[in-house]
């Protein structure tokens, strides 16, 4: 476990719920001057320290990747921070998984921590949509529902836990009931979307960094949607041997440029049924209702 006292630890988390914003946020924060944002996105440490995961996924596979469980590596995702005044990184995994906030909190207890949360119903979809994207989701919206149970007992990684992951009160609550109230800041998605640069504003505000600072919001990073050509997805995620073999001699920021124009155009707008959505506000009702006063935000939009 890291060190209190150590040079090399973030100021603040971005502990937001997975397809929220938190891409989104990651980008817009690293933009600013004063602001130091590690250079892996999701590296989970707070959620694994000093042990090994074992989660599986589609075909029983090892789901593993990109965890950092060492504390080395972890400390050198901090290794070129300079003069910037907010140091931080951002991990979905501290929202959801239980464990993080307390390891967080031992850690670094004057943390400040970032939540961004999204309309649940819209939130588990969205994370459906963005397994179907990559391919590693071959289930209909409501058998993967179904599926939860079952892939929960056999340690699936927790991405495949759609709308368990929407169940926001006691995951907010770890972090209330650890940190000053101060510390924290409860974001909604929505307020992203209708005013990206007031937003992060703000943000910066809560961080201590000049708030006058206009971030680049033009893109938004990571959308998913449902592909209309599944074998052009299969050559953007590496489906294809031949493919395999070329991508390494590509540079990376070409790839990224490419992927991201290509996505544009194959993805679309899939909405769920009218049925599916109200049985998942029926769901989400009494979640929605416990949380509202424990944040103190109107979330009457969430419940239409």
């Amino acid at each position: 476990m890291l060190r209190k006292g150590s040079p090399l630890l973030p100021n603040f988390l971005v502990v937001g719920a997975a397809k929220s914003g938190t891409t989104s946020l990651y980008h817009y924060l690293g933009q600013h001057p004063e602001i130091y944002v590690s250079p892996v996105k999701e590296p989970e440490y707070f959620s694994f320290p000093e042990t090994q995961p074992n989660f599986i996924g589609p075909n029983r596979q090892p789901m593993n990747g990109g965890i950092i469980t060492g504390t080395d590596e972890y400390h050198s995702l901090f290794n070129d921070v300079t003069r910037e005044k907010a140091i931080g990184e951002c991990s979905t995994s501290y929202l959801f998984l239980s464990q993080a906030a307390a390891n967080i909190q031992q850690t670094i207890p004057d943390c400040r921590i970032i939540m961004i949360l999204r309309n649940p119903i819209d939130r588990t979809y969205s994370n459906y949509l963005d397994h179907v994207m990559t391919l590693n989701e071959g289930l209909t919206f409501e058998d993967a529902l179904q599926a939860e149970s079952e892939r929960g007992a056999e340690h699936w990684r927790w991405g495949y836990l759609y709308s368990r992951q929407s169940f926001y009160y006691d995951q907010v609550k770890r972090y209330y009931d650890l940190f000053d109230n101060r510390q924290i800041s409860v974001c909604l998605f929505d307020d992203l979307v209708a005013n990206p640069v007031g937003f992060m504003q703000a943000l910066y505000r809560f961080l201590e960094v000049d708030d006058h600072f206009i971030p680049d919001v033009r893109t938004p990073y990571n959308p998913s949607g449902f592909p209309r050509a599944m074998w052009l997805q299969g050559f953007l995620f590496g489906q294809y041997r031949s493919l395999r073999l070329v991508t390494p001699l590509i540079p990376k920021f070409v790839k990224r440029t490419v992927k991201r124009l290509v996505m544009k155009i194959n993805l679309r707008k899939k909405s769920m049924s009218g049925v599916m959505r109200r049985q998942l506000r029926d769901l989400f009702t009494a979640d929605i209702d416990a949380l509202e006063p424990l944040i103190r935000r109107d979330l009457a939009r969430w419940r239409i």
